[in-house]
């Protein structure tokens, strides 16, 4: 009987200790604390949230660029009607510093791809982009901005790097109201705080990737 209940708690102790390994994965600050593996969970799924948040950034920023055009400026671009986008419905190749050739081998998707383009364009400041169709193919051509057209860009790329981190911070208030409702329960007092300091760490490295994407287009702008 005494072996059979050493080796539970012998158990017991790896099953802390496993946990904990988990735990020190998340911060390196918190290695010494226990946390259940629920709350491990919800930090990584507010991080992988939070992460979603700046992909879709980078792809808004990929078209507000100066310098040599590449397929990824529009092979993001949705097609509405599709439900797919320009890249997935076509071949990219660059044609010039300032054109694109776009490909498509998708039938009846030439004037939806055009339209898709225009949209675009108007979404960052009419962008004035020149398009030459033929067959199933579309010439793209990017005009060369004027300063005005920069600065113009800049407020959009800071608007943009604004949403994006409001979005951060609305992720993280909601984890952690999600997690405030079990944690005086589950955690100690000690526990908590950790708990709330590896979810701001969480969400002032996420804000730290925008302001980097940010001043990475801006420096691209200034060139």
């Amino acid at each position: 009987m005494a072996n059979r209940e050493q080796r539970s708690k012998d158990k017991l102790k790896m099953k802390k200790k496993k946990e904990k390994e988990k735990s020190s994965a998340v911060s390196s600050n918190s290695s010494n604390a226990y946390m259940p593996e629920s709350y491990i969970s919800k930090l990584t799924e507010c991080r992988s949230r939070m992460q979603s948040s700046i992909d879709k950034l980078i792809n808004d920023l990929k078209p507000l660029s100066t310098g040599r055009v590449e397929p990824g400026i529009i092979e993001s671009v949705t097609l509405p009607e599709l439900r797919r986008t320009i890249g997935e419905i076509s071949t990219i190749i660059v044609k010039s510093a300032r054109s694109l050739l776009i490909q498509i081998y998708e039938n009846g998707a030439l004037s939806m791809v055009e339209r898709a383009l225009m949209d675009k364009a108007l979404e960052h400041l009419r962008l004035q982009l020149s398009i030459d169709s033929a067959d199933n193919a579309i010439t793209v051509n990017f005009p060369k901005l004027s300063n005005e057209m920069k600065n113009s860009l800049l407020k959009v790329i800071r608007q943009k790097c604004e949403e994006c981190k409001s979005a951060i911070r609305t992720t993280r208030s909601m984890y952690l109201q999600q997690m405030q409702k079990t944690m005086k329960n589950d955690l100690s007092a000690d526990e908590q705080i950790k708990l709330k300091q590896n979810l701001q760490r969480v969400t002032d490295e996420m804000v730290d990737l925008v302001v980097q994407a940010e001043k990475e287009k801006e420096r691209e702008l200034s060139q």
